[in-house]
């Protein structure tokens, strides 16, 4: 885990790759007292096979 954003309804977790690149996960704050990853924590990136979207610019 690279860096973490909370803001207000929902973080933002910046997830550093073994490459160097950085992907960012946007995540609904659903409960107040979940268990989430925090700064220096292995995490994997993972989505669903209908969940990516495709960014032309």
């Amino acid at each position: 885990m690279h860096d973490i954003a909370y803001l207000g309804g929902h973080s933002v977790f910046y997830v550093e790759l073994p490459s160097g690149k950085l992907v960012q996960s946007f995540v609904a704050n659903a409960e107040r007292r979940g268990q989430r990853p925090t700064w220096g924590d292995q995490v994997y990136v993972w989505w669903e096979d209908d969940s990516g979207v495709v960014l032309r610019s």
